[in-house]
């Protein structure tokens, strides 16, 4: 059997055999429970989506007066819609949409690398970055991550294809649609935007000279930023006390409003910080091993932190594409962006994923190739190199996988069962406990299951007209179904007074999870105990409240 013959029928058996083994965990995965939710973005776009089919148009229906929403993009929930419309709050068909945008995903980045490598380039990418943890990981959650990850690499196939002998029509409206479908979906993609300007602007002066070319990108930086502008501008007319993400960057610490904004100082100890958090995930993400701090950790960590930054620095002067510039600017912005954990840190990659592997190998066979890997553009992969390190990622994510495997905690079934059974249409409008997957809950995280638990508790002595003030509003509403909003982040107690006062607060929810409850809630209740009157408490921290 030639190498001519063998090389298309090993590409397809590890493409179909990949993708099969990616849809295998993602069904073991995948769950009809919001059991993993913690923080507030899943249940918002979910509360969005509500508000879009209910006739409110994209307002925070869980706060008073449903202001018009002015953080998370539309495109997301708008996907959404459907389903509430259809299932009301179906958790299980809502992270389906998650997954087949995932699947998707994974042609395009194999698309999009084969013009990189080879056809069985691409499919290893594409294989490596399905069966990477924090990509099955991040399926199974109703986050924007992986849907963004699809449409960011759809905007960068296309760009690598049409944008070196663009027409009209493709420069000025295909491709400004598909970037505008991207950061409409996570405000990061205007990262997107900066890199196709600078793309277009060198693909221009090369074929029309500088003056004319110059013209022409600015005319396509206008098209592309229209809805951008748009969207900002509409913030900036609702916002008042509404945080968007303008008002987060701007701040000095969003978890204290009394920190004031922003300077340089406070930006500089924010890219330190920040950049100690990415050092570390971009390690933890492809060797899948948490921080230690033995040697030969830092060893490993230090290797292959350098081998993908030597990769990205290699194809940005020698190619200079538009993968590049977006990789460049994408983890620009992250240095400064507020980042509240390696959570939060890890979170932010998951869109990166397959870059990371691809500067690696790119890392590696310019270590491997020395100067001679600078000019050949299929040499990142062909070898025996490039092979043992391909195999040794792909050894590394199935061990992965066989962990949670012999683990059986670590998979849901749920998801599978409810398929199986048929009830994968259940209308949950009603929500409780169980949708929730408290009982989960209740081993892994207490505090958070006594909190919710209280919530469910008291949501029968509400009545309409009564505001729950709370550190985790939205999922406290999609439980309660009444109004909730979020405590100001503030010692000040005249400013808590005025937003009680403003936004008709009648009950206080008090967890023992947070920090910024006993720093500013509780703090505040404590200075005035005659004003409130215990609904419900379970002795460790979490109390429901009546405001006298």
């Amino acid at each position: 059997m030639t190498g001519q013959t063998a090389s298309p029928r090993i590409e397809k058996l590890l493409w179909f055999g990949g993708l099969a083994l990616v849809l295998f965990c993602l069904a073991l995965l995948l769950d009809g429970t919001l059991s993993k939710t913690r923080g507030g973005d899943g249940p918002s776009y979910l509360i969005l989506a509500r508000s879009l089919v209910e006739g409110y148009g994209y307002a925070d229906i869980n706060i008073p007066g449903a202001p018009p929403h002015t953080q998370y993009p539309p495109v997301f929930p708008l996907l959404l819609t459907p389903i509430y419309l259809a299932f009301g709050y179906n958790f299980l068909l809502s992270k389906l949409v998650i997954v087949a945008s995932a699947v998707a995903s994974l042609f395009v980045v194999r698309a999009f690398f084969s013009g990189h490598g080879g056809k069985l380039y691409g499919t290893f990418i594409a294989v490596l970055t399905g069966t990477n943890f924090f990509f099955l990981f991040y399926t199974n959650e109703i986050q924007s991550e992986i849907p963004y990850l699809f449409l960011s690499f759809l905007a960068l196939l296309y760009a690598s294809r049409h944008v070196p002998k663009a027409k009209a029509y493709q420069l000025f409206l295909a491709l400004p649609l598909l970037l505008a479908l991207a950061y409409m979906t996570r405000m990061i993609g205007v990262t997107l935007v900066a890199a196709a300007f600078v793309t277009v602007l060198l693909a221009l002066r090369g074929r029309e000279g500088l003056p004319a070319g110059l013209k022409k990108t600015i005319l396509f930086g206008a098209a592309a930023s229209v809805p951008f502008v748009i969207w900002n501008l509409r913030n900036s007319i609702y916002s008042q006390d509404i945080a968007t993400y303008q008002s987060i960057f701007a701040q000095a610490d969003y978890y204290s409003l009394d920190s004031g904004s922003a300077g340089l100082g406070s930006l500089f100890a924010r890219f330190s910080l920040n950049s100690g958090y990415y050092f570390e995930c971009i390690y933890e993400m492809l060797a899948l091993m948490p921080a230690s701090e033995d040697g030969f950790w830092w060893a490993a960590l230090i290797a292959v932190f350098l081998l993908v930054m030597a990769g990205f620095v290699k194809e940005l002067f020698c190619r200079r594409e538009m993968k590049d510039f977006y990789f460049l600017f994408y983890l620009g912005l992250l240095t400064v962006w507020p980042v509240y954990g390696k959570g939060d840190a890890q979170r932010y990659l998951v869109p990166l994923i397959p870059f990371l592997y691809h500067y690696l190998f790119s890392g590696f066979a310019f270590v491997w190739g020395g100067a001679a890997s600078l000019t050949g553009r299929t040499t990142i992969g062909r070898g025996a190199g490039f092979l043992a390190l391909a195999m040794l990622l792909a050894v590394i994510n199935t061990a992965g996988i066989s962990y949670r495997s012999a683990n059986p905690s670590g998979w849901n079934f749920d998801g599978v069962a409810r398929i199986l059974d048929g009830g994968l249409f259940r209308n949950v409008q009603s929500l409780g406990l169980d949708d929730l997957g408290a009982n989960g809950l209740k081993k892994t995280m207490p505090c958070f299951y006594n909190y919710l638990l209280a919530a469910d508790t008291i949501k029968g002595s509400l009545a309409d007209s009564d505001v729950l003030m709370a550190r985790k509003p939205e999922i406290v509403y999609l439980l309660i179904d009444k109004p909730v909003v979020r405590f100001p982040y503030t010692s000040q107690a005249e400013l808590m007074e005025s937003f009680i006062k403003e936004k008709g607060v009648s009950h206080i929810l008090l967890d023992s999870c947070y920090v910024e409850t006993d720093r500013y809630a509780r703090k505040f209740v404590m200075s005035r105990p005659e004003r409130v009157s215990v609904m419900v408490s379970d002795g460790q921290g979490t109390v429901a409240l009546k405001l006298q």
